[in-house]
């Protein structure tokens, strides 16, 4: 009995030790939320009255272990309030925690950059977040386009041909100059406007070496860093749609500087009784001349009589070109974008489906442009601590742009055209205008049998259908493996393939086809002719698609201990991109049954009509091709410790084929470290008035890649020598086994701040950065082959300065926040040799197309320069220079040839050092108004003006004009030459280049307007969605104030962009 006493006792025991060690051992898992149920990713979980502690992953998830119920969780997030959770049982389906976002926090986000995840309270680097309700403000297909001027750091220049994207000014002088942009982790090789903005759910700027390091030799100018929207696990079925319509102006073309139609055929008549149109009224090649000359050739000729040609001058002066062209050629704009996205999810499963479609009827009449992105992402977790996620994105769109607007109404070969042409009848009949030849070549060449010769502009809009269809398609695949609470394995992959299709097909009816077989035509001494072009349509096809598949591998560690935090990742990447082009020409195309003449003879040499010159049949035909493989390695960490102290280091080596002849000359280690300091946390810091303060200091390089160069010689092969006909080649780039990266080596110091109650907060930075091993051109040999060779050759420097200020001006029932951005970045050159030796070479402002750059030490990139300017002869109203020695000179070819570099006037930046912008959001009951004011200051414009040779021979005619000296005494109230008589280009381009065009820049606008109200279940009880919001949007509103004289808009040297207006649909459910 005894005995079993003492066995029942024991047993006893050892049952009450398994449960005290089971309730020691069992594990507390979980998930924080925010009020969407949309994971809080890396929110601080204690348990109180402990040490222990842990920082949620990707999925707002936590684990603790070997913990004993109860217990109190205290969970924290930067931007949301403080939470004490007590939990008395462990539930099997996890412990969920939803935190509230505290009011008026701007500042406190989730940063990306690529590669992960961390709250800005512990990145040491410089980055601008941008959210989805920023994003949502400004309405565009385009992603791009709703960055600006809410952007800090970013400006964008609209004055050439292609909008150009700078953060934080210049890092380069001729390498490449575009940021990376980065689409969920990955590298994105097609055109930004692809991408659908309503698939976005944030994107990060990536402004310094500590936040853009990672991406080592593509970071140099900026990355940014676009995340599509994700589902969640545990997430209800939720549908949003969006959806809208601009209408937007037509062009502002009576904003074009052009000569009046008066003036133009005054000076007609002067030139003519100056004999100026003898030489091509007697031409052979039949050059063009105006209606104006014919008539007045007529009136000479006594085939009309002077009455009759005074009042036809009479009505052609009241004429103004622009009329007809806006009626003819432009209509409203009308942009339509709807949007759908579907998302849910289970415990181990989550799904995301989103669509969208733009339609788009350009200004241009006889244009299009149409877009569909369909986008699709799923992640399970089959087994336990395993996510796999896999998506698939694309994007198909078509553009048809037959009209080319004002540009297609001209005399041909870039000239102008006569200010008073006709385009169309009052009845609708379109007319033809002079373009190539005179009008009574083109009635003999038609009684000769030829094709109609004459150009209609209204008529040829139809008779060409130029198509470019673009695909990009994305496939991802993403696999993550817990093997800690602390530590996981991921491994992704991306393939992409961004195809363009563009057919330029010109009908036979277009003036292209007709004017190509006639000049080709061969006459025999009988008077028949032959055409070795076939009649048909000409089809040109350009096809190019870019193929890249991207594999990366990375360990991610997010460990907490004692007062350590830890945040690392490590892993390597494998990246190879292959671009192929063809370009081909079809003749004698038949639409209807796709034939087409296939004997084409592009070798022999014909005699053009009427010019009499020996030319071949243009073939376009090529094909070229690039391939880039890199292999990179990577690691990051940052260590916090007590929440003050933040030390980041990151490196990265990689590996091309493009770069060196050695190993060691392919790879290049770029690295940064950071610091940051929460000094509102330390013990001592007893300003009440500024709870936040946070110091930031990091130091790094990035780099930059330039594809148009390689270490190893490479040709291209051209068809068609000039005297054989036969294939050649020619030396694209020759050897270079020096060849390097560039290297941007960046410092950043930051602080930001937060006043009480959160009045006041935003930050400062301050950057400089110094750019090393810089593409430039040096000159070699000559016996070599070539002249000059790209390569490392210069260097230079920047620096500049970021300021943010949130403020929340009136907080209540109507409330009124505002945030200015405010943004100084300066470049200069430290090292480029040689030097250009001819002064007019550095006077064209090079900024504008990013082309033709002559770089001078101690300067910027982009200068602005002129010829010092002694203003109007007050005899004769020539434009006087000076000439080194000081004397004042009109001999131009004497200036061009004495001045040197240093005479110039060095007039400052061409680009705006200064930038920034104003956004007011005032709010009261269910709406919401935000305006933005926009400011670029500090820089120097030059003004367009007169050029008489491209007047009297182009028809090019600016309205200065009418300002030009006529009489001694105009000097004092005019700064325009007078007309001399024959054109002097030197003259021209003196004066052009003078410092007397040249002005400050200057320009605050008000950019746009936006107008929301949300529609809830007090107004309509049965409203069916969680969120409806109605919208209106206006943007290019106008300027508030230009410092230059000249009264013209810097920002858009010929033409203002119109306003437009957008009504558009939110909703949820």
């Amino acid at each position: 009995m005894n005995r079993c006493r003492l066995l029942f006792i024991v047993l006893i025991c050892l049952l009450l030790q398994r449960s005290v060690f089971a309730q020691g051992t069992e594990t507390l898992e979980g998930r924080v939320t925010d009020e969407q149920h949309a994971p809080l990713i890396g929110a601080t979980v204690r348990i109180k009255g402990t040490t222990f502690r842990v920082v949620t992953n990707e999925e707002g998830r936590f684990a603790f272990s070997r913990t004993t119920l109860p217990l109190t969780l205290e969970v924290v997030y930067v931007g949301y309030e403080g939470r004490d959770v007590k939990v008395s049982h462990i539930d099997e389906k996890g412990l969920t925690i939803r935190l509230t976002p505290k009011q008026d926090i701007l500042d406190e986000v989730v940063v990306s950059t690529g590669y992960q995840t961390l709250p800005h309270e512990r990145a040491t680097g410089s980055f601008e977040h941008l959210d989805n309700k920023l994003l949502n403000r400004r309405v565009s297909a385009n992603l791009l386009d709703r960055m600006e001027d809410v952007t800090s750091g970013l400006q964008v220049d609209r004055r050439g041909n292609t909008a150009n994207f700078d953060i934080r000014g210049r890092s380069t002088i001729f390498g490449n100059d575009k940021p990376l942009i980065v689409v969920d982790n990955f590298p994105f090789e097609g055109d930004p406007a692809n991408i659908n903005p309503n698939d976005i759910e944030s994107i990060t700027v990536l402004k310094d070496a500590a936040a853009a390091s990672i991406w080592g030799t593509r970071a140099g100018n900026g990355v940014i860093v676009i995340t599509t929207k994700k589902a969640t696990y545990a997430q209800k079925l939720q549908i949003a749609f969006n959806s809208n319509i601009n209408v937007t102006g037509k062009p502002r073309l009576h904003d074009l500087p052009w000569i009046s139609s008066a003036d133009f055929i005054g000076l007609e008549q002067d030139l003519f009784a100056r004999g100026y149109y003898n030489a091509a009224e007697a031409s052979a090649a039949r050059q063009p001349l105006s209606p104006v000359a014919e008539m007045l050739i007529a009136q000479r000729d006594g085939n009309l009589s002077s009455q009759e040609l005074e009042r036809q001058l009479d009505y052609l002066k009241t004429l103004d070109v622009r009329d007809d062209m806006l009626k003819g050629l432009y209509r409203n704009r009308i942009d339509q974008q709807y949007a759908l996205t579907v998302n849910g999810g289970a415990d181990k499963m989550r799904y995301l489906f989103s669509t969208g479609y733009d339609k788009n009827r350009p200004q241009e009449i006889n244009n299009a442009y149409s877009r569909i992105s369909l986008r699709s992402e799923a992640a399970i977790k089959p087994v336990p601590r395993l996510e796999i996620t896999a998506g698939i994105n694309y994007v198909g769109a078509t553009e048809h742009a037959n009209n080319n607007g004002y540009a297609d109404v001209n005399i041909g070969n870039a000239g102008g055209i006569y200010p008073y042409a006709r385009l169309i009848e009052q009845e609708g009949e379109h007319l033809p205008i002079v373009h190539q030849y005179r009008t009574s070549f083109l009635e003999d060449a038609m009684a000769l049998g030829l094709m109609d010769w004459t150009f209609v502009p209204l008529n040829d809009i139809y008779e060409r259908d130029y198509t470019t269809r673009s695909t990009d398609l994305r496939l991802t695949a993403n696999a993550r493996y817990n093997l800690l609470d602390w530590l996981n394995v991921e491994v992704k992959y991306q393939y992409q393939r961004a195809a363009t299709e563009s057919d330029y097909l010109n009908k036979e009816n277009s003036y292209f086809v007709r004017n190509l077989i006639n000049s080709y035509t061969q006459f025999s001494s009988n008077g028949s002719f032959t055409q070795p072009i076939p009649k048909g349509a000409i089809l040109d096809r350009y096809q190019r698609s870019v193929n890249a598949h991207s594999f990366r591998s990375q360990i991610n560690v997010s460990k907490t201990w004692d007062q350590f935090h830890l945040s690392a990742i490590g892993g390597m990447e494998f990246r190879e991109v292959t671009t192929d082009s063809y370009t081909n020409r079809y003749y004698g195309l038949n639409e209807d049954i796709l034939t087409l003449n296939s004997q084409m003879d592009f070798n022999s040499f014909y005699r053009m009509y009427p010019q009499g010159n020996q030319q071949r049949i243009p073939n376009p035909a090529g094909i070229s091709g690039l391939f880039d493989a890199n292999i990179s390695y990577y690691s990051n960490a940052a260590l916090t410790y007590l929440d003050r102290y933040t030390f980041s280091l990151s490196g990265r080596i990689d590996q091309s084929n493009l770069f060196g002849v050695k190993t060691n000359q392919k790879q290049v280690p770029l690295w940064s470290a950071g610091l940051s300091w929460n000094m509102d946390r330390e013990a001592f810091y007893q300003i009440d008035w500024l709870p936040q303060l946070k110091l930031r200091a990091t130091y790094g390089f990035n780099g930059n890649i330039d594809r148009s160069v390689t270490a190893f010689t490479t040709a291209r092969y051209v068809n068609g020598a000039f005297l054989t006909g036969l294939p050649y080649a020619m030396i694209s780039n020759p050897p270079n086994p020096e060849l390097r990266w560039e290297k941007i080596g960046i410092m950043n110091l930051g602080l930001d701040f937060g006043i009480r109650g959160d009045r006041l907060s935003g930050s400062v930075e301050y950057f400089n950065k110094r750019g090393t091993d810089l593409m430039g051109y040096a000159p070699v040999d000559a016996t070599t082959g070539v002249r000059e060779i790209r390569g490392n050759v210069a260097a230079m420097q920047g620096s500049g300065w970021d300021f943010t200020l949130n403020s929340v001006n009136i907080d209540g029932k109507f409330k009124w926040h505002s945030t200015l951005l405010f943004s100084r970045a300066v470049d200069k050159v430290t090292d480029y040799d040689p030097e250009q030796t001819s002064a007019i070479n550095y006077v064209s402002d090079a900024s504008i197309n990013r082309f033709g750059m002559n770089p001078i030490v101690g300067r910027p990139v982009f200068g602005l320069y002129s010829f010092k300017w002694a203003g109007l002869d007050g005899t004769n109203g020539n434009p006087l220079g000076y000439l080194p020695d000081g004397t004042i000179s009109d001999n131009y070819s004497a200036i061009f040839a004495a001045t040197r570099v240093e005479d110039l006037v060095f007039h400052g930046y061409a680009r705006p050092p200064i930038y920034g912008s104003l956004r007011n959001t005032f709010s009261y009951s269910n709406f919401s108004l935000s305006f933005n004011i926009t400011y670029k200051l500090g820089h120097w414009f030059r003004s367009p003006s007169v050029s008489y040779n491209a007047l009297y021979s182009n028809w090019n005619g600016h309205r200065d004009f009418a300002a030009r000296w006529q009489k001694p005494g105009d000097e004092q109230f005019t700064h325009v030459p007078s007309m001399p008589y024959p054109a002097n280009q030197s003259r021209d381009n003196f004066y052009n280049n003078s410092e007397v065009l040249v002005d400050r820049g200057d320009v605050i606008r008000l950019q746009d307007l936006t107008l929301n109200y949300m529609i809830d279940k007090r107004l309509w009880k049965r409203n069916p969605f969680n969120n409806l919001e109605v919208y209106v949007y206006a943007n290019n509103l106008g300027k508030i104030w230009m410092a230059n004289k000249f009264n013209v808009d810097p920002d858009f040297l010929s033409m203002r962009p119109p306003k437009s207006v957008a009504f558009g649909v939110r909703a949820s459910f």
